[in-house]
């Protein structure tokens, strides 16, 4: 993300996959909150499209698109929200369009394999992520990405982290106060690894392995494979198609089985500790 000051406000630049997100606020005090949406991840390719937007105001607050004036909101996080909705949902139609399907998943390199972690929220994958990127290795997204064909690339955004966070990996919970608040009721805090020094880079190519986490916070770590035709059905189960078309369905099947070739792994987390060693 590239931040510039003048005296009307702020203007914030960061890419999401196919499109350029250029945000011009005229409130500086929204400077903080807009840490919420935007990211410094290094992505795979240029961008193919700009999406522009302006909050302007002190409070209340005008939210333009395109400099089509969308709502007036009364509050900061209002604002950010909006923008963040709005920008997501233009996001996801172009991702549509290219042909790209959503899974719920994080994206790691490990032992020099690119991983996809499958799992449903509360699985674990934001807090392994955390865990591998300060044990140094290369962590690209925490729990979205998109796929075509052979194809997986993180969908950059920051990490929503909870509270007990600090507990597991204490690296975070050091700094916990310093970093922006996801919410009003601050129990949440975003983190987005390129602004807290770690070399973020988004990639966009084959996965070595597919593993599949369930959630097991009491009892140990264990790690089994599965068939493709398993390992497929998991994997379908955490993904939908962008384009709900016929066409698009059975395109999104047909990448399931391309990653899903080789079969798959299901990872049950145990101790934090373990689970990352275990990778």
């Amino acid at each position: 993300a590239r931040r510039g000051a003048s005296p009307e406000g702020v203007t914030l630049q960061y890419q999401i996959l196919p499109c350029a997100v250029r945000l011009s606020v005229e409130d500086p005090r929204l400077g903080g909150p807009l840490h919420r949406i935007s990211n410094r991840a290094a992505q795979p390719a240029p961008p193919l499209v700009t999406l522009r937007y302006t909050i302007s105001g002190f409070g209340p607050y005008d939210v333009l698109e395109e400099h089509d004036r969308l709502q007036r909101v009364r509050s900061a996080d209002e604002a950010v929200r909006l923008v963040g909705h709005r920008c997501g949902l233009r996001v996801i139609d172009r991702l549509a369009l290219g042909g790209w399907a959503l899974v719920a998943g994080a994206v790691a390199r490990v032992g020099g394999r690119r991983m996809l972690l499958t799992g449903d929220s509360g699985a674990g994958k934001t807090t392994l992520m955390m865990r591998l990127m300060h044990d140094g290795f290369g962590v690209e997204g925490d729990a979205q990405a998109v796929l075509r064909g052979p194809s997986v690339a993180a969908l950059p955004q920051p990490f929503l982290l909870a509270s007990d966070i600090g507990t597991l990996v204490p690296e975070v919970g050091a700094v916990w106060n310093e970093l922006p608040t996801a919410a009003d009721d601050g129990l949440r805090r975003t983190f987005d690894p390129g602004a807290a020094g770690f070399a973020w880079t988004i990639g966009a190519g084959p996965i070595d392995a597919v593993i599949d986490l369930e959630a097991a916070h009491a009892g140990r770590s264990t790690l089994r494979e599965t068939s493709p035709l398993d390992a497929t059905r998991r994997l379908l189960a955490r993904a939908r198609a962008l384009d709900t078309s016929p066409e698009g369905k059975a395109s999104l099947v047909r990448a399931c089985a391309q990653l899903a070739a080789g079969g798959g792994y299901v990872r049950r987390l145990g101790t934090l500790p373990e689970a990352s060693a275990a990778l």
